[in-house]
């Protein structure tokens, strides 16, 4: 589980200004949240699959630009025609690629970047989901308890997330004039 903090002492990467442009715009800033926080994740077993949760705080407005990032390492023995990884968001499909296909590319390491639109992102917990098919024989039966048959997620997969501030009390924004106002004088 990881979460995203919008504090001042945050580790997200703040563009220069306030949080508001020069335009009147919201300020984007962009956060990058880990999927785990150990140097890989493996996934073992002919069905695997894996859920990490994000959770994202109520107090920001989601913007376009986010991505879910993905590197990851597949067996080498794994087969080209069947073997596949699949992401979700939420429970919403969002894309599956086939795994073994480039046998160079397994020693190294392959990133998949996904973009995401701000309307799959929700306010508190969101649920990122990595489901795989690893198949190294035609015979799905015999692939059980092949030790071959894995995929290791590794550091750097993460949710880059873009979004802006909301002010908590959008009457301070207002202040001193909101103290004049009769409208709100009166109980």
């Amino acid at each position: 589980m990881a979460a995203v903090s919008t504090s001042p002492n945050s580790n997200a990467d703040e563009e220069p200004g306030g949080t508001l442009s020069s335009q009147g715009k919201p300020h984007i800033q962009r956060a990058e949240v880990p999927l785990f926080l150990s140097s890989h994740d493996r996934l073992d077993g002919v069905l695997a699959k894996r859920d990490y949760l994000i959770r994202l705080p109520e107090h920001v407005r989601l913007e376009a630009g986010s991505e879910i990032v993905v590197i990851y390492r597949a067996s080498p023995l794994l087969m080209p025609d069947v073997s596949t990884l699949s992401v979700r968001l939420n429970d919403r499909e969002l894309t599956s690629v086939r795994l073994g296909s480039q046998k160079e590319a397994s020693s190294q390491g392959t990133t998949l970047t996904i973009p995401i639109s701000s309307s799959m992102l929700l306010p508190g917990w969101n649920r990122i989901s990595l489901g795989c098919l690893l198949q190294t024989t035609e015979e799905m039966c015999r692939d059980v308890d092949n030790p071959a048959a894995w995929l290791e997620v590794e550091e750097g997969s993460a949710l880059r997330l873009s979004y802006s501030t909301v002010p908590l009390f959008p009457e301070i924004q207002r202040y001193p004039h909101s103290i004049t106002e009769p409208q709100l004088l009166t109980l």
